[in-house]
């Protein structure tokens, strides 16, 4: 049985401006659309979340407390954009022309599956990434390698980082770029095959 066209409500995947683009993006694409006519957040109140966490990232520099801040609304932005999402889904119905109308991203699957062995998220400080692995008790460590992902061919695959735990971080990422990031289990006499990458845009 075919699944109903539906579209991604995780705002999450976007990092910083790329998350004010869609989140603005989706605002205008509801906004004055008779599709839409009574959304779960009214539109003033999805416009202000997004305006307040794009004022809070372009508040420089970033102390720890402006960081608690800028969590703090983006976590707000998350919710609002996700509950317009589902509205959305709910009002369409599997009608792919009207979940278009919304400027939503498209997804057929329903919400991005997310990895369940690997993920790597932008640090506090700009340039870092943290990475997390699935805990596996046989593992002896945890390689990653990474590479530039750019608008065409991206670059060969390089090392990265190598942890005795399942969490690390690794810093001197340069901030805008997009890279991609690849896990495998090291044991004591042999490894595992890589997991499923995953893509990062650095903040």
């Amino acid at each position: 049985m075919a699944r109903k066209p539906t579209i991604s409500t995780d705002l999450a995947k976007f990092s910083g401006p790329d998350a004010i683009v869609q989140y603005k993006q989706v605002g205008n694409g509801m906004r004055e659309n008779e599709n839409f006519p009574d959304p779960d957040v009214p539109y003033i109140k999805y416009d202000a979340a997004g305006a307040d966490y794009e004022a809070q990232i372009a508040d420089k520099p970033r102390t720890p407390p402006k960081t608690a801040i800028i969590k703090k609304t983006r976590i707000l932005l998350n919710k609002n954009y996700k509950e317009q999402g589902n509205y959305v889904i709910r009002i369409c119905d599997g009608d792919e022309v009207k979940l278009k109308t919304s400027n939503f991203i498209m997804g057929s699957d329903g919400e991005p599956r997310v990895n369940p062995f690997f993920s790597a998220k932008n640090g506090l400080k700009s340039g870092d990434v943290i990475f997390t692995s699935k805990s596996n008790k046989t593992v002896c460590s945890y390689w990653i390698d990474c590479r530039l992902v750019s608008d065409t061919t991206p670059n060969e695959w390089e090392f990265c980082k190598i942890t005795g735990i399942h969490t690390g971080t690794k810093s001197g990422f340069i901030s805008g770029l997009v890279y991609e990031f690849r896990m495998k289990y090291i044991y004591s006499t042999t490894e595992s095959e890589y997991f499923e990458s995953v893509t990062l845009r650095m903040m």
